[in-house]
């Protein structure tokens, strides 16, 4: 099975929550419109793109990392670098004759229907109140599935591991495989009232000194935390379990991580309240063995390989493949000229769509005849 990141560079919406962003998927653009880049005898248009764009905030967790603010134009042209890469895959896919059978479609269908529950009925009622049809929206997820299938097929076994290339890595990133040293503490805590008086703590810090007055002389560390200690440990002898470093406060860190086994500390305090700690055992730092690691390696290793092969194959196909890109150009001569007959395609547009609304054509009839209409602008 592919990493979910390669996954999601070649296919985007055949399970997800159903929303408006997937209606107005690439063939679902606006009236206006205009051809922003072609991929051998394909095009796509201004209306794909903006569509994309929105699917991809829709699923921003998957394609963008956290904290990572991104500009339209970036957006517009991560969304078009997509939209090209699946039809170069698609057409690759054809090329090597592979085939997406209808019951396929209809299981993909079937799955987006039960997440999102709605029925068939339902979702082509939602189609029609739009425009649209079931007929054009089984394009998407057929090129979707063919986009998957030749990825999956392209880079199937491409990418294991040896466990020579595992044990290298192992033994180059040691480090990151070290285990911090922890130890196991319990404590008599005598708790700080937040709006408490200064002479409050001070009759505290007499207490707890008291108290380590009798520790010093041999008294059980346990009994004495079940009697007088004010934290929930008290109970249970003030054991606390183990700590870890930079699980808790920087002073209670400070006191338990230089203690020796079974020394007791002095009377501290913190922002919570004033201590004794009693060291209960000391757990070494170590290295994890490459055994422990060996699958994380594996997998990680893996999703490397394969990356690397997904990207080095895209850059193959678009090599390969005439691609033409005017998403951000500035119009030419040429294209000014263009820009005159603008009302003329508008008009054609809209005669078209009038057409497939008033049901004299069908979506499919709507789309061919939109992009000749966009081709020749």
């Amino acid at each position: 099975m592919l990493p979910r990141k390669l996954i999601y560079k070649v296919i985007f919406c055949l399970t997800v929550t159903f929303s408006t962003s997937i209606l107005a998927g690439p063939v679902f653009g606006s009236i206006v419109d205009r051809v922003v880049a072609k991929v051998n005898n394909e095009i796509i248009t201004l209306s794909t793109v903006k569509s994309k764009v929105d699917l991809i905030l829709s699923r921003r967790d998957l394609s963008i990392p956290v904290g990572v603010k991104q500009t339209e134009k970036q957006l517009m042209q991560q969304s078009l670098d997509s939209i090209i890469d699946e039809k170069l895959q698609a057409q690759e896919g054809k090329k090597k004759g592979l085939i997406v059978k209808e019951e396929t479609i209809e299981k993909a269908m079937a799955d987006i229907y039960e997440k999102n529950n709605i029925t068939a009925s339902q979702f082509e009622l939602m189609l029609s109140k739009e425009g649209h049809d079931l007929a054009s929206y089984k394009k998407i997820i057929h090129d979707q599935i063919l986009s998957s299938r030749v990825v999956q097929m392209e880079l199937q076994g491409s990418s294991r591991s040896s466990n020579d290339d595992m044990l290298k890595h192992y033994n180059v990133n040691k480090k990151k495989y070290w285990v911090p040293s922890k130890v196991m503490i319990s404590q008599i805590m005598f708790i700080k009232d937040k709006d408490g008086l200064k002479s409050d703590v001070k009759l505290k810090i007499t207490k707890a000194r008291e108290i380590l007055g009798l520790l010093r002389s041999g008294s059980d560390f346990s009994d004495l935390a079940k009697k007088y200690s004010e934290d929930i440990s008290g109970p249970l002898g003030g054991r606390i379990g183990i700590v870890e470093r930079g699980t808790t406060l920087p002073r209670f860190e400070e006191i338990a991580f230089n203690l020796k086994l079974n020394e007791v500390s002095d009377v501290f305090q913190t922002e919570n309240g004033v201590h004794i700690i009693r060291c209960d055992d000391v757990i070494s730092g170590h290295f994890k063995k490459y055994i422990e690691v060996k699958s994380e390696i594996k997998r990680m290793l893996d999703f490397k390989k394969q990356d690397e092969n997904y990207t080095d194959w895209m850059k193959e196909l678009r090599e390969s493949a005439f691609i033409e890109v005017k998403l951000f150009k500035e119009p030419s001569k040429r294209e000014s000229i263009k820009k005159s007959n603008k009302k003329n395609v508008e008009a054609k547009l809209r005669y078209l769509k009038k057409l497939r609304d008033n049901k004299k054509i069908s979506n499919q009839k709507y789309l061919e005849k939109k992009k000749e209409v966009l081709r020749k602008f």
